[in-house]
């Protein structure tokens, strides 16, 4: 903004040395018609009319730059606000969990326990299928309650960022993943084998501080 007002002053400093010098030119020696006074007129009319339209076109852009900076503004706004409220209401599902005498964050330390136990001897290129089919018993049956938690608010709020206008995507993953334990992560990343959703989010938006 500040060099927009200089420009404007030595604008309007040249304009008036510039009509100084014009009326010289057109000084009238004594006797003379003063109809030549018009032409003076219409040159400081030209000038000062355009200094009036260069100034209003300037007041124009920063008027439509400030008015893009609260409307970008105002967009961040609003998406974080509907990403931390989904965040919340996925912090609190997760601990309103229960099974035995496990709760909430525990429970899925002691799943991947679980997961790890079953499924670990199937690792490998050689064992895709029982691994899949072990995977999807462990997602579909054992742990189904606990897992229709975790996959809907995972993709719930993964498809909430992704689908948003804000440029920075990833540092909203990275924000959202700080809120999952390890053990989360991880199961994420195994049962991302028989669910296409969630590895697509997770080689788009990967997690690079947290592995088990």
């Amino acid at each position: 903004m500040k060099k927009w007002l200089i420009f404007i002053v030595v604008a309007l400093i040249i304009g008036l040395i510039t009509g100084f010098s014009i009326g010289e030119i057109f000084k009238l020696p004594a006797g003379t018609s003063t109809e030549n006074f018009g032409d003076i007129g219409s040159f400081f009319g030209g000038i000062f009319g355009i200094t009036a339209v260069i100034i209003s076109i300037i007041a124009l852009l920063q008027a439509k730059k400030a008015f893009y900076g609260q409307n970008k503004q105002f967009e961040i706004q609003s998406f974080e606000n509907g990403f931390f409220n989904l965040i919340s209401l996925f912090t609190e599902r997760v601990n309103s969990l229960e099974k035995g005498n496990l709760k909430g964050n525990f429970l899925f330390t002691h799943i991947l326990t679980d997961f790890k136990n079953k499924t670990n001897q199937h690792l490998g290129p050689d064992h895709v299928g029982p691994y899949s089919s072990i995977i999807r018993d462990l997602v579909d049956k054992t742990y189904r309650n606990e897992f229709s938690v975790l996959l809907l608010h995972f993709k719930t709020i993964a498809d909430f960022i992704d689908k948003s206008g804000m440029k920075s995507k990833q540092h909203y993953f990275s924000i959202f993943y700080s809120f999952l334990t390890v053990d989360e992560l991880e199961l994420l990343r195994r049962i991302s084998v028989v669910e296409p959703d969630v590895k697509t989010i997770l080689d788009s938006y990967p997690s690079f501080d947290k592995k088990n």
